[in-house]
């Protein structure tokens, strides 16, 4: 029973070396990979609207900095200012650690969902705040290799329905890599 991927412009082999790339998990292409674009594009919409969640233990820690570091404060609290996830990767002010925790949320809910198609919005977030620390902070987060990077980068600028935003951001972030 053969299945032919929905995704016009990659392959399952692309998006399962993609996948691969970005999780411990890898993706069988045999299983089709892949999914509608239009649904893509809403998950990963939907991926960019949402709030970051607390985290229960980094809200402990915050509130004991309170007296020493209100400046450091700010900035921390970012994630729990209702700011979405698309605002917090595309913005240049966002903190690194917040760019790290977007990463891994991503890599989290990327590693158990319950279709393919929400395991590949998933991994755009994932990249997306990889991208975004490389460029607005000179940082890296992740230990891909610059070549896994860059391939993935490239692999995300040329699937559809990614938003505008996160295009420019993977192009910009294949450009020191």
């Amino acid at each position: 029973m053969d299945q032919v991927p929905k995704t016009s412009d990659l392959s399952p082999e692309r998006l399962a070396r993609l996948w691969d790339i970005g999780s411990d998990v890898h993706v069988d292409p045999a299983d089709g990979a892949g999914g509608s674009e239009e649904r893509f594009a809403e998950l990963l919409r939907d991926w960019m609207a949402r709030p970051l969640p607390p985290d229960s233990a980094e809200t402990q820690t915050l509130a004991s900095l309170l007296p020493e570091a209100l400046g450091r404060l700010c900035r921390k609290l970012r994630p729990f200012s209702g700011d979405s996830i698309g605002f917090l990767i595309t913005s240049p002010d966002t903190d690194v650690h917040v760019l790290m925790r977007i990463k891994d949320h991503a890599k989290e809910l990327g590693a158990a969902p319950t279709s393919e198609i929400e395991r590949e919005a998933a991994l755009a977030v994932y990249f997306a705040a990889i991208a975004s620390a490389m460029v607005f902070h000179d940082a890296r987060i992740s230990q891909h290799s610059n070549s896994k990077l860059q391939s993935a980068f490239e692999t995300l600028r040329k699937r559809n329905g990614v938003p505008p935003e996160l295009l420019s951001l993977f192009e910009k972030a294949c450009n020191p890599l």
